[in-house]
């Protein structure tokens, strides 16, 4: 079993703009996949922006606890997952 402290999964983070970057060629060829995950990533950022005080627009930051984790689970073979001193 490994656990995963929030401390740890905190600092991996997506902000709307990198999203939007990201997604826009997909878009533009006409995904399908694309186009759901915009539109649902698109309430989670309203979402955030509500809830949360800080910067807006392309600057408002989302937090990845569970995706780091599910990558982790996916790819725990990979050396790269090898814990260095912070």
């Amino acid at each position: 079993m490994r656990l995963f402290p929030l401390d740890i999964t905190h600092r991996h983070t997506i902000s709307r703009g990198e999203f939007e970057r990201t997604v826009k060629p997909l878009l533009e060829a006409g995904s399908p996949l694309a186009e759901w995950v915009a539109a649902f990533m698109s309430h989670v950022f309203l979402t955030v922006e509500r809830l949360h005080s800080g910067p807006g627009g392309d600057k408002t930051v989302m937090e990845l606890h569970d995706p780091a984790v599910v990558w982790y689970g996916l790819t725990a073979d990979d050396p790269r997952w090898t814990p260095t001193a912070t």
